[in-house]
């Protein structure tokens, strides 16, 4: 992240959002820095942010949903990255709210992470997945990167306050403070939230462990209210695709990997749908993408050939293809052609656009 110029209203704006405290730490102090969390040089980040819609096309650098509150200690040592390497850590969305996206994503919701959350925001839709996701709606967990974990001699972060202990409550749909003894099996949270902690509290001396959970069991989770939780999960994309294999449940929640694999299946058939299916094979003439293997019902058999069955656009937009994926046999499965061109299906890397010409 970087700390640069915003505009003295949108200061003022982002001030208000976390009462003068750090984002992370909740320390009160006045050399607060501005962060962007999509800052200028990552141009790269922003097309690939657009293209798995997590962010719109028009998210802007300057907007407030783009500012953080950081004290200058959390913002060099936690939020920094490198000329060889990404920051050490990053906010994500807590798992709920994956959940809840990912529930949008598989109801075919091409909308952009922010949208669907503002309209979350709005006691909308109103579906059971809406309602259990809505009290966890600006909550976030640490996103630790593979550097940070590989390298940090300590994962303890000192933090100036300790949050109550909070339970979902089914009835009422919040989250509640905890009353006396916890019965078994209530899954318990402290969410840090800058903006509660009165000016005048005084700050307490603790650390919590950034790669798991408090030594009570309880989830840490960080409230950032109005912060752009597309703009965080386009900070972490490239790097969960690159190390999936290498994570541990112990340092990161299943969802935000399921999330981001699940994103980028999806905003692909997306962008394979907009056109003919049977257009986008004739307009590529060679390629392939590792990352995809075709399932074995499709391929066609010798004996098959001669009756090939005619299958719909959207039956087409469904598979994936890979390397060995013949273009020419979809073109016999769909218009029952014998002798086609051999075009190579050429499914997308991540971010390249679908080629097309007619």
């Amino acid at each position: 992240m970087v700390a640069s110029e915003f505009s003295v209203g949108t200061k003022t704006g982002i001030e208000g959002r976390f009462g003068k405290r750090c984002a992370l730490c909740q320390v009160l102090t006045s050399k607060v820095h501005f962060c962007h969390i999509l800052d200028k040089a990552t141009d790269d980040l922003y097309r690939t942010g657009t293209i798995h819609n997590l962010i719109s096309p028009t998210f802007s650098r300057a907007s407030p949903r783009n500012g953080l509150l950081l004290c200058p200690t959390c913002h060099l040592s936690c939020f920094t990255a490198s000329s060889s390497a990404s920051a050490p850590l990053s906010f994500i969305p807590c798992p709920e709210i994956l959940q809840y996206l990912m529930t949008r994503l598989r109801a075919k919701d091409f909308r952009d992470v922010d949208a669907i959350l503002d309209e979350l925001a709005q006691n909308l839709p109103a579906t059971a997945e809406a309602i259990v996701a809505r009290p966890f709606l600006d909550m976030y967990t640490i996103y630790p990167s593979t550097g940070f974990r590989r390298n940090s001699i300590s994962h303890d972060q000192p933090m100036s306050y300790l949050p109550p202990l909070l339970f979902h409550d089914a009835a009422s749909h919040s989250l509640v403070e905890v009353q006396g003894v916890v019965p078994p099996g209530t899954v318990v949270y402290r969410v840090f939230d800058a903006a509660s902690i009165p000016l005048t509290a005084p700050p307490q001396e603790m650390s919590i462990n950034l790669l798991g959970t408090h030594h009570d069991g309880s989830r840490l989770y960080w409230k950032l209210p109005g912060c752009s939780a597309g703009a965080f999960l386009t900070t972490v994309y490239s790097e969960i695709l690159s190390n999936a294999s290498g994570f541990s449940p112990e340092w990161i929640n299943a969802e935000i990997v399921s999330f981001i694999f699940t994103a980028q299946v999806t905003s692909l058939r997306h962008r394979q749908s907009s056109y003919s299916p049977l257009a986008i094979l004739r307009s590529i003439s060679e390629g392939s993408n590792a990352h995809y293997e075709a399932p074995e019902h499709v391929a066609p058999t010798p004996e098959a050939e001669d009756t090939a069955p005619v299958y719909t656009d959207e039956e087409i937009v469904e598979w994936t293809y890979g390397p060995d994926w013949s273009a020419s046999d979809i073109i016999k499965l769909r218009a029952n052609v014998h002798n086609p061109k051999p075009w190579m299906q050429l499914v997308p890397h991540d971010d390249q656009p679908i080629p097309l010409t007619l």
